[in-house]
C-alpha cells in the first residue's frame, strides 16, 4: 500500500522551516513506511491566492495520484518520531483525518484552568494595545465566510486523505474564489465546512496536531510578553516548547513560527531532558 507524507514549502522563508523539521519528518516517514513528498515548487503557477489553497491540489499530483492514503502537514510541524504512531491508523478511507476544535482543547483543561485563557487573537490584540476580541464561536467563523454553522471548527494543519475518495470534493473547493477573506484563513474555513456539514470528518488525536500558541496561552502566559531586560525569557521559552513537543505526536508552531527557533529535535521524551543540563543523558 503507496501512503505518502506531504508538505508544500514555498518560497525561501518556508524552505527554511521546513529544513529545521525535516529530519523528524523523514524519520517519522520512514519508521511508518511514507514516502515523503515535499512541493517546493507552486503547483499552480497562475493562482494570485495564498499558497495555502494549493493544498487542495496535492491529491491530483503525479506523485500522489496512486496513493492509497495521502497524510497532509504544514510544514511548521515538528513531528515526533519517537513518541507518534501512524496518523492514519484507525481513519475510514472514506473519511478525512483531522483535529476539531472539540477535541483540541483536552477536558481534562476545563477541570484544571480557571475561565478566561486567551486565545491567539485575544493575546496579540493586547500585546498591539488593541481591543480584545471575543472568544469567536464556530457560527461566527463560518458567517464572516458566508457559511451555515457547522457546529465544529478544523484545523486543516494535518489531514488523513484518501486520493480515491477526496479528489472530487479538494478539486470543487480549490474552484471558490476565496476572496473576501477576512480571518485571513484561506482554505481553512471552506474545507473544514465541508468535511463537517458533510459527515466526512474523522476526529484525530489532538496530539496530531497540538497547537503551541494554543499551549502556551494555557499552560506558559509568562511567556506571551518578553521582558527585553530578562535575560531568562529564552531559556524558559526553550525549556516550555520542549515540554510541549515531548507531550506531542506533531507540535504545530502556526501563526508563531518564529518559537520554532527554540525547538530542538533531539530532545523527544522526559528522559531527554538531561541532555540539556549534562553532557550526556542517562542510559
Amino acid at each position: 500500500m503507496k501512503k505518502c507524507l506531504v508538505t508544500l514549502a514555498l518560497g525561501e522563508k518556508h524552505r527554511q522551516v521546513f529544513a529545521r523539521v525535516r529530519p523528524g519528518w523523514e524519520a517519522y516517514a520512514a519508521k511508518h513506511g511514507y514516502e515523503l513528498v515535499v512541493f517546493e515548487q507552486a503547483l499552480d503557477g497562475q493562482d494570485a491566492r495564498s499558497p495555502a489553497w494549493q493544498k487542495l491540489l496535492i491529491l491530483d499530483q503525479p506523485q500522489t495520484r496512486d496513493a492509497e492514503r495521502v497524510v497532509w502537514l504544514d510544514c511548521d510541524i515538528a513531528l515526533n518520531p519517537l513518541k507518534a504512531p501512524d496518523i492514519a491508523l484507525g481513519v475510514p478511507t472514506e473519511k478525512v483525518g483531522a483535529v476539531g476544535r472539540t477535541n483540541s482543547w483536552p477536558p481534562v483543561w476545563d477541570k484544571i484552568l480557571a475561565e478566561g485563557v486567551a486565545d491567539m487573537s485575544q493575546a496579540l490584540a493586547w500585546k498591539e494595545g488593541l481591543a480584545e476580541p471575543a472568544l469567536q464561536s464556530s457560527g461566527d467563523y463560518y458567517a464572516a465566510y458566508g457559511l451555515s454553522d457547522a457546529g465544529e471548527m478544523v484545523n486543516t494543519g494535518a489531514l488523513v486523505l484518501s486520493p480515491a475518495h477526496h479528489r472530487p470534493l479538494f478539486a470543487e473547493l480549490y474552484d471558490l474564489p476565496g476572496a473576501p477573506d477576512p480571518l485571513n484563513q484561506y482554505e481553512q474555513p471552506h474545507l473544514s465546512h465541508a468535511l463537517v456539514a458533510q459527515g466526512m470528518l474523522h476526529p484525530l488525536d489532538r496530539r496530531f496536531n497540538r497547537l503551541w500558541f494554543d499551549e502556551m496561552c494555557a499552560l506558559y502566559p509568562f511567556l506571551l510578553y518578553q521582558d527585553p531586560k530578562d535575560p531568562g525569557w529564552e531559556s524558559l521559552v526553550h525549556l516550555c516548547v520542549q515540554a510541549a513537543y515531548t507531550n506531542s505526536y506533531a507540535l504545530h508552531f502556526a501563526g508563531c513560527v518564529q518559537f520554532l527557533g527554540f525547538w530542538r529535535s533531539d530532545v523527544q521524551d522526559w528522559r531527554d531532558f538531561a541532555k540539556l543540563f549534562q553532557g550526556k543523558a542517562h542510559a
